[in-house]
């Protein structure tokens, strides 16, 4: 991998998550220059990062240095994220939402079907994504185009 970047997504109008480390402390750590972190704070970013399944395929050390690459961000509601035909090459990114949802819209044709979309911009809704789920892995693994929009 010539890239190790990440984002974690906020939604600043979503509700805490309550996972196993409060989100004030989580939003600090990630807050930080990678590296400016402590040991401890990486090591509590590989627990609460363990359970997504990208993250459980790795080997410990990649795991590792996956987590302190690590960087948060701020999206307000209904902002595309990621957009379906962007090169993932251009951004190379990957994100863990740590709080909130994310709506997944994708542009295709349907055989048998007109062309319904359900956002008018957007596309076809496929799925929402919510806190713990981890959408462009594409990024980390290939120089193809965004297969969806992530809003």
């Amino acid at each position: 991998m010539s890239k190790l970047t990440f984002d974690v997504v906020l939604d600043q109008h979503a509700q805490l998550s309550g996972k196993s480390m409060s989100h004030d402390t989580t939003k600090f750590i990630l807050e930080k220059i990678p590296q400016d972190r402590e040991e401890s704070e990486l090591a509590m970013l590989e627990r609460i990062t363990r359970h997504i399944r990208f993250f459980g395929q790795l080997p410990a050390e990649v795991h590792k240095q996956l987590c302190s690459c690590l960087q948060v961000m701020t999206v307000d509601v209904n902002e595309p994220i990621i957009a379906q035909g962007d090169s993932c090459d251009e951004d190379g990114k990957f994100y863990i939402i740590l709080e909130g949802s994310v709506a997944v819209y994708a542009k295709f044709k349907t055989p048998g079907r007109d062309d319904e979309m359900d956002h008018p911009e957007h596309g076809r809704f496929l799925t929402a994504l919510a806190a713990g789920d981890s959408f462009g892995e594409r990024a980390m693994t290939s120089d193809n185009s965004r297969a969806a929009t992530c809003v």
